[in-house]
């Protein structure tokens, strides 16, 4: 029975972009393990393939000499990208028998598509301030989603505007917040196995597409480009360039909650960072579309580069070959934590409910003793 092409994924199918000034990207590295001096086991940093776009949207991959994480004052971003692969098996065969592939533009030609066929569908929102005032007006994304196909391989910049039934949109006047740039990235025949140190690595044929994080500005009303006082200080929450939001939506002199944690907030303005939601769908000659979604989520700089991020349970089982009590205690206690957050988090919901006059007043004094209870001699 002839094999067909069943599904489509993204790998990764979660991202992190992290925002940088730049116009250089971070090369790639991973976390690794050195001997310390005294024969101890250090974290550091290895560089590992780094996929250089060229001018006609193809890659060449590189091994980085040394990591730089700035260019002057500027910071590198970190661009993720995204790969596309395909799932092939027999008609009506079972699911685990299906073979993980790159997604090509030879794989598709085969099965009578072409890479205009890929659709890729690309929703950013940032609701930072619609969350803390509690107001669906005051977030700023795509709207709508934008598009983008397969043989389009130029880069389309990502703008953050109002939704168009906000009442009062935090931006008017067809004003937009810079939220990135995506690329469709331009495959091209895989060298022969060896022929080249980075073969057996990478896969320049792959179909993939690519994030590049907007610069991490912040944006105001006209009132936030003049030095006010803050905490003892005089500050100028964003330059001229930025100060365009529109000022009688926002929450400036206006009380935040205290568990946002976001001075930002006091100052009236937002950052340019999203989560994205990416969609990709796949329309063969014959064939339902096949889809598939990856996240994207575009966050600050993060300099803990000494650090290794907290190991996932299987990891530390494996490290330690846990037996079966170390299991259930490695279980327990994240049941546990998020059991108290769960709890600390509807009581602060219903205390907000709840009016002040209902709160009860009570005087606790650690001498009294109730009547009604019996006393152990």
């Amino acid at each position: 029975m002839a094999k067909i092409l069943q599904e489509i994924f993204v790998d990764p199918p979660m991202a992190i972009a992290r925002l940088g000034a730049s116009r250089i990207p971070l090369d790639a590295f991973v976390w690794s393990e050195a001997a310390g001096p005294r024969g101890s086991d250090d974290t550091t940093l290895m560089p590992r393939w780094t996929l250089d776009v060229q001018p006609d949207g193809t890659v060449q991959p590189r091994m980085p000499k040394r990591l730089t994480f700035r260019d002057g004052e500027h910071i590198r971003p970190l661009c993720p990208f995204f790969e596309l692969w395909a799932k092939v098996g027999e008609a009506g065969s079972d699911r685990s028998t299906w073979q993980a592939v790159p997604l090509t533009p030879a794989l598709l030609k085969e099965f009578g598509g072409a890479p205009s066929d890929l659709v890729l569908h690309f929703n950013a929102v940032n609701s930072k301030a619609a969350r803390r005032r509690n107001d669906p007006d005051l977030r700023f994304g795509t709207f709508p989603p934008v598009s983008l196909r397969g043989d389009q391989h130029a880069a389309l910049a990502i703008s953050g505007s109002s939704p168009p039934d906000a009442a009062r949109p935090l931006l008017q006047d067809g004003r937009s917040i810079p939220l990135g740039s995506l690329r469709f990235l331009r495959s091209k025949p895989q060298p022969a196995p060896q022929a080249t140190p980075w073969t057996d690595d990478v896969n320049v044929e792959v179909m993939r597409f690519r994030f590049t994080p907007p610069a991490g500005r912040f944006y105001g009303p006209p009132a936030a480009a003049q030095a006010r006082t803050h905490a003892g200080r005089s500050l100028v929450a964003v330059p001229a360039e930025c100060a365009f939001l529109n000022g009688e939506v926002g929450w400036l002199e206006q009380p935040v909650p205290p568990q946002s944690g976001d001075a930002a907030m006091l100052l009236d303005v937002v950052d340019d960072t999203s989560d994205a939601r990416i969609s990709v769908e796949l329309s063969l000659p014959g064939r339902p579309v096949l889809r598939t979604r990856a996240t994207l989520f575009v966050a600050p700089p993060d300099f803990a580069l000494s650090q290794r991020p907290a190991p996932t349970i299987g990891e530390d089982l494996r490290e330690r070959k846990a037996a079966a009590h170390e299991l259930a205690d490695a279980l327990t206690a994240p049941f546990e934590a998020v059991s108290l957050m769960t709890a600390e988090h509807w009581r602060a919901v219903h205390a907000q409910d709840q009016a002040p006059e209902d709160s009860a007043q009570l005087t606790i004094n650690s001498n009294a003793v109730r009547a009604d209870l019996p006393v152990k001699q």
